[in-house]
C-alpha cells in the first residue's frame, strides 16, 4: 500500500453485502471489518504498508478506504489460504 496511506483505515465488505443492505442501517446493517494501515518490516529489512485482515470467509469482497466508501480494490479470499492485493496507486 502507498506509504501516504498510512494511519488511514481500509474497510472491507463482500461484494454482495452491501447490495443485499444497502438500505439496512443501525441493528441490521452488515459488519464490515476495517483496519489501518501501518508500516511492517518485511524480511529483508525493507518496510511495506499493508491492511491485514485476519479470518474472512472464502468469496469476493471489497476494500476500499473507510472514508470513501467508494471500492478501490476488489479481492477473493480461497479459503484456508493467504491472499495478497496491491492497492492501486
Amino acid at each position: 500500500m502507498p506509504s501516504e496511506l498510512e494511519g488511514m483505515e481500509v474497510e472491507i465488505r463482500t461484494r454482495t453485502s452491501e447490495q443485499e443492505a444497502s438500505s439496512r442501517r443501525g441493528p441490521d446493517a452488515v459488519p464490515r471489518p476495517h483496519v489501518a494501515v501501518v508500516p511492517r518490516r518485511a524480511p529483508d529489512g525493507q518496510v511495506v504498508h499493508s491492511a491485514v485482515f485476519f479470518e474472512l470467509a472464502a468469496g469476493p469482497y471489497e476494500a476500499y478506504l473507510r472514508r470513501g466508501e467508494t471500492p478501490t480494490l476488489p479481492v477473493h479470499i480461497t479459503g484456508g489460504q493467504v491472499a495478497f492485493a496491491n492497492w492501486p496507486e
